[in-house]
This record gives structure tokens, C-alpha cells and sequence, in this order.
């Protein structure tokens, strides 16, 4: 009777284990799975319950959290001693170390949501899952890219306008003069002690020299993740995000002038051009912790995540409730 007592207690916490496990694969990602083979590679995120222990450090020395920029322009909006809080923490290592120790190749990693997005097998996420610090494990979507609209190759010939400013807009006149900037210009205003990071499907043209007099403090590829965010042999193509940062910052006067061309800029390639695929939310949020972290003004993106591929369901309007 005992041994039977002792069986129906392992039998019952295998069970209570098995089901927690379960609990933590979303029903999207169990669906995934079902069909999936044994080894197909999911794309999934990883969220951890907590950072671990040895968080008071940073709450000690904020500046080994996030850079001192980032810290003095908090300080126009928070209080003196509380400039950070948990989601400006570092991931914990040991976590992140036990996860790939089962074979999970890591895409990316966030500081603010507390996980880590790359792709795992089935019996991967099952190990993953089993592990005391995963909080949950969520299916990363699939898009297709859609067909490219054609373009017509005639030229747009804006007329330059009269002007009586202290710059030469030239044809860039219309565009910064729907939103006044001539005359902030002329006060002396050019964006001068403000940091902005682009984050866009690279920049490929940064010898022009409309960007010549443009200081950039930094710069990541966060889709092959490396230095690099111009056109080369691995992944994207930059036109876009050049056409971006020349709008913004852009000075040759004459020809083009952006509103804030005195502005210091951050780069960061997060778009594939070569797919469409939801990884690259995961390359956006990466760059926005990146571009806080330095100390980041502004940010801007000229990007967009809408439409599914089948079997998965697309965007909607429902959607963007804040927590989708």
C-alpha cells in the first residue's frame, strides 16, 4: 500500500509538472507545435520570471544600467532617485546561458520585456520550458512581403518657391515650410543638443554629401548585427532609410535642407528588406533599448507590421489596443 502511495504521489507530480509546463506554451504556440516536425525550428520568445538576484547594483549605479546622457535627460522628467527602474536592467547571463545550453539560437534580446526571440525545436521548447526561471514561451509571427508596387520613372519637379530666409531650401522648401521650419531656422534653431536614432531598413548612401556635415555618434545592423547599416554582401537594402535621415538631417543648401540638420544621430538597420517577417520587431525593440541606453531624444521609424501570411491571423484594428 505504501509503494502504491509512493506511485500515485510521483504519478501526481509528474502530471502537476507537466501541466506548469504546458501553462507556459501560449495556445498560438501550441498550435505551432502540433503541426510542426521534430525538427523544424520555431521561431518563438522566451520571457524570464525575474532578473535574478544581483539587481541592486544598478539601482546603486544607475550609470551601469544605461549611459549618463540617458540619465541627464531623465532627470527632466523623474525624480533624482529614481532614474531607472527594473526594465532598464540587464538580462540575467545565467538565464540566457541555461536557454542555449538546450540548442535555442538567440535572434535577439530585451531588456524592457525581459526575454529573448530566436528559433527552437520542439523538444528544445519543452526543456526551455521546464526551466523554473521561463515565465512564457510565445510564438514569433510569419509575414510574406508583398509584391512591389512599380514606380514611375518620371521625374517630380518641385518649382523652388520665393523665399526670404536666411537658408537656401531650394526644391526642400515646400516640404519644411508645411511645417514652419524656415523660421525656426532663422531664430538659429537646427536641432543643435538633441540626439535622434533612425530606425530603418539601413542607409546606403552615407558618403553623399548632403550628409557630410552630419555628426553620427553611432551606428548597429541589428538584422546581421553588425556594424555596418549600408548595403553589403549580407541582408537589406538601405535606399529607404538613406531617403529617411536625408528628410530629417539632410544639408545641401540650395538643393535639400532638413529641419533638424545640426541634430546628433544614432543609425540603427532594423528592417530586412529582403523578407518580411515579425524578427524584426524584435530588431526594433533591440534598437530602441540600444538607442535609450546611449541617451536617445527622439526616435523615429518609417516602418510598419500589419499583414499575416497564412495560416496566421492578420493585424487589425482590434489589434492596437496597446497590449497586442
Amino acid at each position: 500500500m505504501d509503494k502504491m502511495k509512493k506511485l500515485l504521489v510521483i504519478f501526481f507530480l509528474f502530471v502537476c509538472v507537466a501541466v506548469s509546463q504546458q501553462e507556459k506554451v501560449t495556445p498560438l504556440l501550441q498550435t505551432k507545435i502540433s503541426n510542426a516536425t521534430d525538427s523544424e525550428p520555431i521561431l518563438v520568445w522566451v520571457f524570464f520570471q525575474d532578473k535574478g538576484n544581483a539587481t541592486e547594483q544598478y539601482f546603486a549605479q544607475p550609470s551601469l544600467a544605461v549611459s549618463e546622457k540617458s540619465l541627464q535627460r531623465r532627470t527632466k522628467v523623474l525624480p533624482a532617485n529614481a532614474l531607472i527602474d527594473i526594465t532598464d536592467v540587464p538580462l540575467n547571463n545565467d538565464y540566457v546561458n541555461a536557454v542555449t545550453q538546450s540548442g535555442f539560437k538567440m535572434k535577439q534580446r530585451t531588456k524592457w520585456f525581459n526575454g529573448i526571440s530566436g528559433s527552437a525545436t520542439k523538444s528544445q521548447i519543452e526543456i526551455i520550458a521546464s526551466l523554473s526561471f521561463v515565465k512564457q514561451i510565445d510564438i514569433v509571427y510569419l509575414l510574406r512581403k508583398p509584391k512591389e508596387i512599380s514606380e514611375s520613372s518620371k521625374e517630380i519637379i518641385i518649382p523652388k518657391e520665393k523665399q526670404n530666409y536666411s537658408l537656401d531650401y531650394g526644391a526642400s522648401f515646400t516640404q519644411v515650410n508645411q511645417i514652419n521650419v524656415p523660421p525656426v531656422h532663422d531664430l538659429g534653431i537646427h536641432g543643435e543638443g538633441v540626439t535622434i536614432c533612425l530606425m530603418d531598413a539601413g542607409f546606403n548612401n552615407l558618403p553623399h554629401e548632403s550628409f557630410a556635415s552630419m555628426n553620427i555618434i553611432a551606428k548597429y545592423d541589428f538584422v546581421n548585427h553588425d556594424t555596418g547599416v549600408g548595403d553589403s554582401t549580407d541582408m537589406g537594402e538601405g535606399s529607404h532609410g538613406t531617403q529617411t535621415l536625408s528628410t530629417i538631417g539632410g544639408y545641401k543648401p540650395g538643393q535639400l535642407i532638413g529641419p533638424a540638420f545640426s541634430a546628433t544621430y544614432i543609425l540603427a538597420k532594423t528592417e530586412n528588406t529582403d523578407s518580411e517577417t515579425p524578427i524584426e520587431e524584435d530588431n526594433w525593440i533591440a534598437a530602441s533599448e540600444w538607442a535609450d541606453s546611449i541617451g536617445v531624444d527622439v526616435t523615429s521609424t518609417s516602418l510598419g507590421y500589419i499583414t499575416f501570411d497564412s495560416p496566421f491571423t492578420s493585424y487589425t484594428w482590434q489589434s492596437i489596443d496597446g497590449n497586442t
